[in-house]
């Protein structure tokens, strides 16, 4: 075992023998435990490996972890693997350079679940004085916030870490709710935990709690962080005469802003080259204001937008807001009359928002009141009329929003990724949306209504339900209107022959309700990764289910969760969805591998068959990734909104 640790909170192990012991203060012990060799610990804040049987005193107050570790046919497959390896410098030189030395999995061989509170690791310190926060950064390849006494071993490693500057320290500080002399909150450490880990330059982040030696009253806060590699390097080949390019950083300098370029070039396109250029300040000056700023040069869109909001991210916070204002050249294709026109238009959007916490500091139940003005209007169109090309017509929309929303997060790391830890958001949010719009010949009124629950249940699973409903109101009936059903699942982990198997399930139904702007449901967001285009149906049901195996524990250092998908669905202009005409399917197989000893820890290939596709696309298509996917919506109150139909 080649784990490098030092341990600072406990006062053993520091020359391993056979059942070694380090002899503790009587009046201040607990307890004691028997570890066997190649153990797996967490002791507070710190993980490590037992090199031998040892004895370990631990004290009051003080976190154990002892879960179940086995280096067994790992080691001797990598010990194989290096001696073979330095048989000549060059196979040498390449298993310095990609394999890292630090190859122990934790035990996944059992079916116990791992969702837990978020909560939990805070709540015996809660009301203790903060008396001093400590920031800490892992390396980005082979560094870990579980083990912060991990090294890295490969040359790769080592390169892109010597290549990557770190977040700096202001930067983290500056996502920090919580301050030096503050009675720890153990929701508001949680909402903290998750605020820094989806920041879009950072891996994981975790914080630690350490009791005070000196005093028992106060603790220190340890933040540890881990970067995602700052360069963007991507792009794709789309045939002979069509590529994408985008390069960028995502943490300028270690500022956290995030600077883009994206080129795209299509021979069929006019003009065949296209660029997009963005640039992003997620939290400027500690506002938590999201700060974006884009120009558009392609073939069917030149100008720029504008956007600066912030939405809730703790039920303490008492104001939202926003301002959007774009300016935009555009083409407009009318998939039914094959027809393109070319027009510009200029758009404002404001919108403040005002919560009202239910229930005390600690409550996670909301109250809130919010306001929204939107304006657009043609610069350059095609000849409009009171019925006639209605999607040209400049209006001007009032909304306002009320909404009572209760939001609680627990976390877990084995659902569709591995590693990375994810925030399970449960809770509910009901939201009324209701306003008018003055026209440029018909004033109508708007009124929405959108309900969410979700919900984990450890024998059961996890439930995420929606239902969207929303419409113009004109002449006594319902005009341009949507209604929304949405359900997400996935099931507790099950044991199959010492395989861990989990279910997922999504079904998605949507149905347009008298529309004659823009009356088709737009599909040009990924489909499995596939681009789908523009469907023309008001009226759709698909459904995905993703069966997915978690294989035991040891093979060689791999992770590996193999996956099979059967999707379907039925589309359609009619208001009779379900039959033949109307159907497509496809089936597919995938592979997540997780391995902790490779530069690239998390990869995803997945090959699937259109058994009947939709829109004439091609029956076989294929995904390849190295990115863990993102799974939930929370129960955040936004800007009050029109339910759109895509």
């Amino acid at each position: 075992m080649r784990f490098c640790f030092c341990i600072c909170c406990i006062i053993l192990l520091a020359n391993f023998t056979t059942y070694g012991q380090v002899e503790p203060k009587p009046e201040t012990l607990q307890d004691s435990v028997l570890v066997k060799k190649n153990m797996l610990v967490e002791y507070k804040d710190t993980l490590f490996v037992t090199k031998s049987d040892t004895v370990i005193y631990y004290y009051r107050g003080d976190y154990i972890y002892i879960p179940s570790f086995d280096n067994g046919k790992s080691d001797v497959f990598y010990d194989s693997l290096k001696a073979k390896s330095e048989r000549s410098k060059i196979s040498s030189w390449i298993y310095d350079f990609l394999i890292s030395e630090s190859k122990n999995q934790p035990n996944d061989s059992n079916a116990e679940e791992n969702v837990v509170k978020s909560t939990a690791p805070f709540e015996k310190y809660k009301g203790k004085i903060i008396s001093s926060i400590i920031l800490t950064s892992v390396p980005i390849l082979e560094g870990s916030v579980m083990d912060t006494t991990q090294l890295v071993d490969t040359g790769l490693g080592k390169l892109a870490n010597k290549l990557h500057l770190n977040t700096n320290d202001k930067v983290i500080r500056r996502n920090l709710i919580f301050k030096v002399g503050d009675l720890l909150s153990p929701t508001k450490l949680a909402d903290n935990e998750r605020i820094i880990r989806n920041l879009n330059y950072i891996q994981d982040a975790r914080i630690v709690v350490i009791p005070n030696e000196n005093n028992p009253d106060e603790v220190d806060v340890i933040v540890i962080t881990q970067d995602k590699f700052s360069f963007i390097i991507g792009g794709s080949p789309n045939g002979f005469n069509s590529f994408d390019l985008k390069l960028g950083e995502r943490n300028f300098l270690g500022s956290g802003r995030k600077v883009t370029i994206d080129y795209r070039y299509n021979y069929e396109r006019i003009p065949a080259s296209s660029v997009i250029i963005a640039y992003e300040n997620p939290n400027p000056a500690g506002t938590f204001f999201n700060t974006n700023i884009k120009y558009y040069n392609t073939w069917d869109q030149e100008g720029f937008e504008l956007k600066s909001e912030r939405n809730f991210i703790t039920p303490q916070y008492k104001w939202i807001g926003g301002v959007e204002i774009d300016r935009m050249s555009e083409k407009h294709i009318d998939l039914l009359k094959f027809d393109t026109t070319v027009y510009q238009h200029s758009s404002k959007d404001i919108w403040v928002g005002r919560s009202f916490q239910i229930g005390g500091k600690e409550s996670r139940k909301n109250f809130i009141i919010s306001q929204r003005l939107f304006s657009q209007k043609f610069l350059d169109r095609p000849q409009v009329e009171v019925d006639s090309n209605l999607f040209y017509h400049d209006r001007i929309l009032y909304l306002t929003g009320l909404s009572l929303t209760r939001q609680k997060f627990q976390k877990s790391t084995k659902i569709l990724s591995f590693g990375v830890t994810e925030d399970l958001p449960t809770g509910y949010i009901l939201e009324l949306n209701a306003g008018y719009e003055f026209g440029e010949y018909i004033n109508q009124p708007y009124a929405g209504l959108k309900v969410s629950m979700a919900e984990y249940y450890s024998k059961y699973g996890y439930f995420y339900l929606q239902h969207n409903v929303g419409g113009y109101l004109h002449n006594r009936k319902m005009n341009e209107g949507v209604f929304k059903s949405y359900l997400f699942y996935f099931s507790p982990l099950m044991n199959l022959n010492r395989t861990l198997f989990r279910q997922f399930l999504v079904s998605t139904y949507t149905k347009g309700i008298n529309r004659q702007i823009d009356p088709y449901v737009d599909l040009s967001d990924n489909y499995r990764n596939i681009d789908l285009g523009k469907i023309l149906v008001d009226n759709t049901w698909v459904v995905n289910t993703e069966s997915v195996f978690f294989h035991p524990k040891n093979l060689y250092g791999f992770r590996i969760a193999s996956y099979f998908f059967t999707d379907f669905g039925w589309l359609s202009t009619n208001s009779f969805l379900v039959q033949s005409k109307n159907f497509f399917s496809n089936v597919g197989v995938g592979f997540r591998i997780r391995n902790e000893s490779l530069v690239f820890k998390t990869i995803q290939v997945s090959l699937g068959y259109f058994l009947k596709t939709p829109a004439n696309k091609e029956a076989l298509f294929y995904d390849f990734t190295t990115s863990d996917p993102s799974l939930f919506n929370d129960f955040r109150s936004l800007k009050p909104d029109i339910i759109p139909l895509k």
